[in-house]
């Protein structure tokens, strides 16, 4: 095992071997495994957390698109993701995946998705000689030029049915609400927005696994602990109402939605989290809230986007949405929103 990079599991704390995606000690829910590094020194500069706190000293900050940052509205910044090249928020996470699959000799790669990673998946198939299987529910015919398959009625069946699927035909899964190794290219934007020298009070996020606030959140605790900032920005996370996370913080228990509201916020109209125990941590550790929103409020929200100039997806004026709340009620409190993906 690589001394400097390896998993533990949050839940039985026990570390494993490298290539495992589900805890094999205890079979933890779904995303337990966290990858941890051997460097714990201080750090002199935020680049330096590319080389020491990503998969196996694989990477440097020129490796990752930097989205711009902009103060769209008093006290309210957006981070807009959808200026990835792919045009979605997955794309760093799946960036990571692929290099650390390389690495581990992984050549057989799998990714579900029912939203905008399509679109990364497609990009990056354009890429790369070993092509990646894109597994989505069952649906409305999708024209692609690469392999994939249909398993499930929905995204949480999908999602259920590929990690039995994958072990049969010895794919390896890079979605980031199984991979941690993926879930760890979300880290780059919490440095990104370090780098840029503006100090945010509060983060907010929206949700449907949950690997991105995770990926969020522990971007901005490393750099913390390598004292390279004072204090971590309370992290948020948004949702539809009744939303499985938010349910679950109140219950301590793992809770799901009957059915899905068929929003217009695909990426967030889920079931159920399969990150939820890391996005629960993260949100007690930084004193974040999941903020619950009707489709009305991701509607003006999107007309408000759209105005300013961002040609964005729903599920990305949801992140705006849930912003708009926090200032309604913290006033001065100066926040950046996450927007996850172009239209499409």
């Amino acid at each position: 095992m690589n001394k400097k990079t390896f998993l533990k599991c949050i839940k039985c704390n026990q570390i494993n071997k490298i290539e495992k995606v589900i805890c094999p000690t205890c079979k933890g829910v779904y995303s337990t495994l966290s990858v941890k590094y051997g460097s714990h020194k201080k750090e002199t500069s935020v680049n330096n957390l590319y080389k020491t706190h990503l998969p196996f000293s694989l990477f440097k900050s020129s490796d990752f698109h930097n989205c711009s940052l902009k103060k769209i509205k008093a006290d309210i910044w957006a981070k807009n993701e959808s200026e990835n090249p792919s045009g979605s928020v997955k794309e760093k996470e799946i960036q990571v995946a692929i290099k650390v699959a390389k690495y581990l000799k992984k050549k057989k790669l799998s990714f579900i998705s029912s939203g905008s990673g399509i679109n990364v998946c497609q990009y990056f198939n354009q890429k790369l000689q070993d092509k990646i299987l894109l597994i989505k529910p069952k649906g409305k015919d999708i024209k692609l030029d690469f392999a994939y398959k249909e398993l499930g009625n929905n995204y949480e069946e999908a999602f259920k049915k590929t990690i039995d699927f994958c072990q049969e035909i010895g794919y390896w899964n890079i979605t980031p609400g199984i991979n941690p190794y993926s879930q760890e290219g979300a880290k780059v934007i919490s440095w990104q927005i370090i780098s840029s020298g503006v100090t945010f009070d509060q983060i907010v996020v929206p949700c449907g696994n949950g690997s991105l606030l995770w990926g969020i959140y522990k971007g901005f605790k490393e750099a913390y602990d390598s004292s390279l900032i004072n204090k971590i920005p309370i992290i948020n996370g948004v949702e539809l109402e009744n939303g499985p996370i938010g349910k679950s913080y109140k219950t301590g228990l793992p809770e799901k939605n009957i059915a899905a509201k068929n929003s217009k916020a695909t990426s967030i109209d889920v079931l159920e989290s399969f990150c939820l125990q890391k996005v629960i941590i993260a949100l007690k550790d930084t004193g974040g809230k999941m903020i619950t929103l009707q489709e009305g409020d991701i509607e003006d929200a999107y007309k408000q986007l759209n105005k300013l100039g961002y040609s964005v997806c729903h599920s990305a004026a949801a992140g705006f949405a849930g912003t708009l709340k926090i200032q309604n009620k913290f006033g001065h409190s100066k926040i950046c929103c996450v927007l996850t993906a172009k239209e499409y």
